[in-house]
């Protein structure tokens, strides 16, 4: 494995998710002052959801399309760009929501556009033999900064106030081109395939259109780890509410415990291989990792202490950072690289329908049933999931 390559896709992933990290915990501080309204903050939260949903099969397109380091260069460049020109408001004082959300979804989108293409180029770099080790190393940078990037944010706020934040965020965003023009001396495989000419809504689609037809096994996979997010979004919609309600923590001792849990998904990356070799079969890592997951609900049913809460919460990210990892892995592994992009979109696009059907569930059932049940309805889907795929087949990575 080219070692400088894996350096380069981990440190070009941290760098991102740290601008990323910061500019979506300061922007909606910069909106609260200036609107004093919760609606316009959790309307800025909402932005982050659309252009998955709206862009993510066009931006895979792209991927697959055009030049990936010319995708990521400009996806930087632009991203720059109208973070500068949004600086430019804030400094003449000509603030307006609707600028701000306009930005800021052109921004994400952009994102969207450079985390993908980052992740479509790692196969053909990187041997198939070291994709987990990558996959792994880029998951624990991803835990890291999730961690650090809003105490960093918090305390430079603090520090230096909103403006000296804009000047770190662009800061990082010219330290950011260093990883993306390194690319011009990489050695990368050509793959060159001749695909037939199609139609734009044909090649728009051909992401769904190869799960269904050629590799129905990464689609049962998707609409697995799909499921297994309706589980975990159920339970962790009424989280904050449980342990503030029912737990009694205060706002303080409950981010702890959320930092401290989070290290699960540190120890998941670090211990990945050493969990897949183990098994040395794809089913049995994903039903250990399910079995895991319920097991770390019914410890969430059970809680009655902050300890115990993140006791439960720790053995959830570790599971969910294993099945993530590996479920990165086999698509880089069994996706032919010259459609990584739109299968990669596609893929996403399924995952991620989840998130707002769950937490407008959750919060519907909370209203009517004991908050704890959801723990337990939560672990009872991942139980059934269990006995659903324990006779399926993945292949191994």
């Amino acid at each position: 494995m080219n070692k400088k390559m894996s350096m380069y896709f981990v440190i070009n992933n941290a760098l991102s998710e740290l601008v990323y990290h910061i500019f979506i915990f300061a922007i909606p501080i910069y909106i609260f002052m200036q609107t004093q309204s919760p609606l316009a903050m959790s309307s800025f939260r909402a932005l982050q959801l659309l252009p998955n949903v709206l862009l993510g099969l066009f931006i895979g397109l792209v991927i697959d399309r055009i030049n990936k380091q010319k995708v990521l260069f400009f996806s930087v460049f632009i991203q720059f760009v109208l973070f500068v020109f949004l600086y430019g408001l804030y400094k003449m004082e000509l603030f307006s929501l609707l600028n701000v959300y306009v930005i800021t979804f052109v921004l994400y989108s952009l994102v969207l556009l450079f985390d993908q293409a980052n992740y479509a180029m790692i196969p053909f770099v990187i041997e198939r033999e070291e994709l987990s080790k990558v996959n792994s190393a880029i998951s624990m940078s991803d835990t890291a900064i999730s961690l650090l990037g809003p105490a960093i944010a918090g305390v430079i706020i603090a520090i230096v106030g909103m403006e000296g934040m804009f000047w770190i965020i662009g800061l990082l965003f010219i330290m950011l081109f260093i990883p993306v023009l390194s690319l011009k001396k990489a050695d990368f495989r050509k793959q060159k395939v001749d695909e037939p000419k199609r139609q734009l809504k044909e090649d728009l689609f051909l992401g769904f259109s190869y799960l269904k037809k050629e590799n129905k096994e990464l689609l049962n996979f998707t609409i697995l780890i799909l499921l297994v997010n309706i589980a975990i979004s159920f339970s962790s919609a009424i989280l904050m509410y449980f342990s503030l309600q029912q737990l009694k923590m205060n706002s303080q001792s409950l981010g702890l415990l959320l930092s401290v849990a989070s290290i699960g998904g540190i120890v998941g990356s670090i211990f990945f291989k050493k969990i897949n070799q183990f098994f040395r079969n794809g089913i049995r890592t994903i039903l250990f990792c399910l079995i895991i997951l319920c097991g770390s609900q019914l410890v969430l049913f059970f809680s009655w202490h902050s300890f115990t809460l993140m006791i439960g919460l720790f053995l959830t990210n570790l599971s969910v950072f294993v099945l993530n990892i590996f479920y990165s892995t086999y698509r880089h592994a069994y996706t032919p690289e010259h459609i990584m992009g739109r299968v990669t979109a596609a893929t996403s696009m399924i995952m991620k329908l989840s998130a707002p059907l769950s937490f407008i569930s959750a919060g519907i059932l909370a209203e009517a049933i004991n908050i704890k049940l959801i723990f337990l309805i939560s672990a009872l889907i991942l139980f059934l999931l269990v006995m659903r795929y324990s006779r399926k087949h993945i292949q191994p990575i």
